[in-house]
């Protein structure tokens, strides 16, 4: 796998995340960051599942190729959040709770993805399918 983005990144995700950054510190190479065409491809007409290492909470999520987002936090509210890739590459979303936020998606192996805030590990996704 080659470079694809390595930039600092701040992210919000409602089950998808929070402000705080929290989580652990995965070992990463460069070579597992997600490109801005392959972000947009990832998140296009999907239904994926998440995990929020700030708060524990899992979620199921439908992405959508015009820029929307449905996240179903388990036990919990259903979030409408809007989502783009910025002009340096990054993921970013837009929560009605939380504000807006970009950073980096990292490929971690075997159809698993971490979002990256502020170099640590805030949240998972994994399960993706088409819609």
């Amino acid at each position: 796998m080659q470079l694809k983005v390595v930039l600092p990144i701040a992210l919000v995700f409602s089950v998808v995340g929070c402000n705080s950054g929290g989580g652990t510190k995965p070992e990463l190479s460069p070579d597992d960051y997600v490109s801005a065409t392959q972000i947009e491809a990832l998140f296009s007409d999907k239904r994926f599942e998440g995990t929020n290492h700030n708060t524990g909470k899992g979620s199921y999520n439908v992405s959508k190729s015009d820029g929307t987002m449905s996240a179903n936090v388990f036990g919990g509210p259903t979030w409408d959040i809007k989502w783009w890739v910025n002009d340096i590459g990054q993921h970013c979303l837009n929560h009605p709770r939380f504000g807006e936020s970009c950073g980096e998606i990292v490929d971690v192996g075997g159809g698993v993805y971490y979002r990256m805030v502020k170099g640590r590990k805030a949240n998972t996704y994994e399960k993706f399918s088409a819609l």
